[in-house]
């Protein structure tokens, strides 16, 4: 028994020395039009979408990935280097690394080095200049339709299960699929080159016809006469935004905001779009829309601005529960929702937000709400009628798990969620309120850079 303990630990030693992190020796540059290095090298959040969920490569010393890109077009090549290489022992073979990425990669990217590119516009529409640090960032967008554009994200779409936790490539391969997608290119311009910071995509979901009454047309419509300029441009519909990555060299300088304000203007400005929704988004996104929505619609809705808890509201003698449209104005928050085309749950916890805010800090304690809404400080009272505000939103999101439950059970889950969401407003509102504010006795202005990429642990979804 000694003897096999032995031999298991020497072949587990054996294995660990001819194994490394596939993320740790995972390279990536971008280039510049002359060949020299533009930004990176820098490593990748995720390679288990490539190399299983061990992140490990197997039979290699000194193993190097570099995987290059044209910083104009993304032109792409993959070059892998080692010192050594494990001569395989029957089954037992090294990783084929070139394999197992040939489906991230455009078959080009296994066959020729960078070259030198000639001059080069990003393809489709500028939307918008920016001047960041002294220097000129553009925000241009084209429908993946467009071959120019399609190849710029062939190129570079490794990005999505590098960067993004559960990312995928997108599939394009038919012809109506990828009308219906946007690309959003986001870039830094510096002596007439173009160098990718970032970008995103986007696509429509058409609205079913009986979603408006209003709505007169059928799917046969669309399916046999399909409009020449696109059928957004005619029918009801809500846009999605799927990938949004700024690379890791251009992280935390405010690139993100440039872009989500962009994509967000261009989303919802046709009128046929009544909503724009966000596809699976994760916390670090969460924080970063967050921030660009209220920073919107307290800038552009004097009516959302103005939105406070309703603290004049009296207790009912049959201990009915307070309706939720009375604690914050039902239809003022449902017009405002509509004209900003922002997604309804999202809506919601912006308007919680912004109440929170009017509320002073020392009135958020639990402990001076002991006499709900019977309480005689006007601020408490708001914030026990905000608690009751937000839990309703809580419970309706999270109605499955939640109903499933005991009721005090429930009650104790809803009031560790309130206390969770509260701390997480107030991180984001100590940006929101110290952006734009004078530091010190100058004119400089505080400049929140984007949020973090920590997690909160929950057990109720917000």
């Amino acid at each position: 028994m000694a003897m096999e303990d032995d031999l298991a630990a020497q072949l587990s030693e054996q294995i660990e020395s001819w194994s490394c992190s596939s993320t740790d020796c995972f390279h990536i540059s971008l280039l510049r039009p002359n060949g020299e290095l533009a930004a990176g090298p820098f490593n990748p959040k995720f390679t288990y979408p490539i190399f299983g969920d061990e992140e490990t490569i197997f039979g290699y010393r000194d193993l190097d990935i570099s995987l290059t890109l044209r910083e104009d077009d993304l032109y792409p090549h993959l070059s892998v280097k080692y010192g050594e290489k494990f001569k395989g022992v029957a089954e037992v073979q090294p990783t084929d690394i070139q394999d197992l990425m040939k489906d991230f990669l455009p078959e080009k990217a296994f066959q020729e080095a960078v070259q030198q590119s000639q001059s080069f516009t990003p393809p489709g529409e500028k939307l918008a200049e920016h001047n960041h640090s002294g220097k000129t960032c553009e925000t241009w967008t084209c429908s993946l339709a467009d071959p120019k554009a399609r190849e710029i994200l062939e190129n570079m779409q490794i990005f999505a299960p590098l960067m993004i936790e559960g990312g995928s490539l997108l599939d394009l391969t038919q012809e109506y699929t990828a009308e219906r997608w946007r690309l959003f290119l986001y870039y830094r311009v510096q002596d007439g080159t173009y160098s990718l910071v970032g970008y995103c995509t986007a696509y429509i979901l058409l609205y079913l016809p009986n979603s408006f009454a209003s709505g007169a047309f059928s799917l046969d419509d669309i399916i046999n006469n399909p409009p020449a300029d696109g059928v957004e441009a005619h029918y009801p519909h809500r846009s999605r935004l799927s990938q949004f990555i700024i690379l890791p060299p251009y992280q935390g300088c405010g690139h993100g905001r440039n872009l989500y304000r962009d994509v967000f203007s261009n989303l919802t400005a046709p009128k046929a779009v009544k909503e724009m929704t966000v596809e699976d988004p994760n916390e670090a996104f969460d924080d970063l829309r967050d921030f660009c929505d209220l920073e919107y619609l307290r800038n552009n809705s004097p009516a959302f601005a103005d939105l406070k808890i309703n603290t004049s509201l009296s207790a009912s003698n049959d201990d009915s529960p307070f309706p939720i449209d009375q604690i914050v104005d039902g239809d003022t928050r449902r017009t405002i929702r509509v004209q900003t085309k922002l997604e309804e749950r999202q809506f919601d916890r912006l308007v919680e937000m912004q109440t929170l805010s009017r509320i002073p800090v020392a009135n958020r304690e639990k402990s001076r709400i002991t006499r709900k809404e019977k309480c005689s400080n006007p601020n408490d009272r708001a914030f026990y009628l905000w608690r009751l505000f937000v839990k309703e939103r809580l419970y309706r999101f999270n109605f499955d798990q939640l109903s499933q439950i005991e009721d005090q059970e429930r009650i104790d889950r809803l009031e560790s969620a309130v206390d969770s969401v509260i701390e997480g407003y107030e991180i984001l509102l100590e940006k929101a309120e110290s952006r734009g504010k004078p530091k010190g006795k100058g004119n400089k202005r505080v400049i929140v850079e984007d949020g973090s990429d920590e997690e909160v642990a929950k057990k109720v979804k917000r």
